[in-house]
């Protein structure tokens, strides 16, 4: 049971993540363009790297989303392989 409480917490905070690094990169492109308006080049290359940076960590994040998912579904179904026939039927019935 552990583990799935672990699962779960690792998922809500790549999810979490998931959600709102695109929100940070649009941000940082949106200064970045306010920037370039008000003649700054370098802050402007700045806000674009790290809207970049967002990017790349957003995939990086993707990926280990999905790895987490694949790992909660195999413990889930090692879980219930594992048990005897008789709880796995009660459990059906429930």
């Amino acid at each position: 049971m552990g583990n799935q409480y672990c699962h779960k917490r690792v998922l809500l905070w790549l999810a979490t993540l998931l959600l709102t690094l695109p929100i940070l990169a649009w941000g940082l492109v949106g200064v970045g363009g306010l920037l370039e308006a008000m003649g700054d080049q370098a802050g402007r290359v700045l806000f674009i790297r790290l809207a970049a940076a967002c990017a790349a960590l957003w995939i990086v994040d993707l990926v280990a989303c999905v790895v987490v998912l694949a790992i909660a579904a195999l413990s889930e179904q090692h879980r219930q392989s594992s048990q005897p026939p008789d709880v796995r039927d009660a459990q059906a019935e429930e």
